[in-house]
């Protein structure tokens, strides 16, 4: 088995996390939609909910663009897994840390506009920051 066909399993992953990540950045533009509007309301359903969503128009737009640059640097790893200097072990290694760390950054920022008091860097306030 060559080294290139030995790195099949971690490129598909890269490249289905990376669809994956690209579609919550998707979602998450529809949340950032809703929230500068000010009302939920899509067009061929016939009513509207009058509701405005919590956070700024940065938080909105960073976790939009994070599912979808995030999404598109895991396509790209996946791209270029082949010329980097690594074993196959150390290939799927490198995979998987990119994967989970591209999922945290996603989830952090998404959770970033829904819960605009929580930080998370001190104890007390409110119970989404404890």
């Amino acid at each position: 088995m060559s080294h290139e066909t030995a790195l099949l399993p971690a490129q598909r992953r890269l490249v289905g996390h990376g669809a994956l990540l690209l579609f919550v950045g998707g979602v998450i533009g529809f949340g950032f939609l809703f929230f500068l509007i000010g009302e939920v309301a899509l067009w061929p359903i016939p009513w509207t909910l009058d509701w405005q969503l919590p956070g700024t128009y940065d938080a909105w737009r960073m976790a939009h663009m994070e599912g979808i640059v995030n999404g598109l640097v895991l396509w790209v790893a996946a791209a270029l897994l082949p010329v980097m200097p690594f074993t196959v072990k150390g290939a799927a290694r490198i995979a998987l840390g990119l994967i989970i760390v591209a999922w945290t950054i996603v989830i952090a920022s998404a959770l970033d506009p829904l819960f605009p008091e929580s930080r998370g860097l001190a104890f007390g306030g409110p119970l989404s920051n404890q």
